[in-house]
């Protein structure tokens, strides 16, 4: 994503070939040295500023690579002690960042645009994800028809998956259609599934279970005993379809339902 009021792209570092600098995301410049740049052009800007405002990660150089390799060159050739030394300063500068700022705060990249470029989960990259597979679909896909992956993402940047289409430049009519294929298919689904087991949602089938449950547990199962993640044998439909069932609206009528 473009980094607005500024160059370049967010949470990227811009090198030139032809130089080897990097590029400044706030004034354009090429620079091989953007920590002091910032702080001398920008108001003092500190690296960790700087990394912060552009969407960098926490430990991302600031240096180009030339440079980079001096850096470590030059530090091979000191004595022995004298880099003993400046690792030692170097340590206790990042413990104090870590007192400072606190040791998950410090380390944190998880978040930033960098690591979402890299995980490829920035607003754009979930934009073109989702139009591959709208592509592939044929028809804008309701909630249920996108993966699974895809679907977190949308979650974790909008309040709803019609708010994402309305980001993305979709009309109200298209998302109107997109409701009503989505309920179609609902409906079409849910006749195809009582078709083939008519009898599964039955009031006297379920009475029974539940008598049978009783009879045996010397208890009305809990509601987290029935439904799809119950492990009990011949499985009870779930909370809402028993109390829908029955007309009831707690354990208690339906207690007095069964006569128990």
């Amino acid at each position: 994503m473009e980094f607005t009021n500024g160059y370049g792209f967010q949470g990227v570092i811009m090198l030139k070939k032809s130089t080897g600098k990097i590029q400044c995301h706030i004034c354009g410049e090429f620079k091989k040295n953007i920590s002091k740049h910032v702080y001398h052009a920008h108001d003092k800007m500190t690296s960790t500023d700087y990394r912060d405002r552009v969407g960098l990660n926490k430990t991302t150089p600031l240096v180009c690579p030339g440079t980079s390799l001096k850096i470590r060159e030059n530090f091979t050739m000191k004595p022995k002690a004298e880099r003993e030394r400046i690792s030692q300063r170097l340590l206790k500068l990042m413990h104090e960042g870590r007192r400072k700022h606190g040791f998950r705060g410090f380390k944190k990249t998880r978040g930033t645009m960098q690591e979402k470029n890299t995980m490829g989960s920035c607003d754009l990259q979930i934009k073109h994800r989702f139009i591959t597979e709208m592509t592939k679909l044929g028809v804008l896909p309701t909630m249920t028809e996108i993966s699974a992956s895809l679907r977190s993402m949308i979650y974790s940047r909008f309040s709803s998956y019609d708010d994402a289409l309305r980001a993305w430049g979709f009309s109200e009519r298209e998302i109107s259609e997109k409701e009503m294929r989505g309920k179609q298919k609902y409906i079409a689904g849910r006749k195809k599934f009582l078709e083939t087991s008519p009898d599964l949602y039955s009031k006297d089938k379920v009475k029974k279970q539940l008598l049978s449950f009783n009879k045996e547990f010397g208890r009305l199962p809990t509601w987290g005993e029935c439904g799809l993640s119950s492990d009990r044998e011949g499985r009870l439909p779930g909370r809402q379809t028993i109390l829908r069932l029955f007309n009831i609206t707690n354990k208690d009528e339906l207690e007095r339902e069964l006569g128990l």
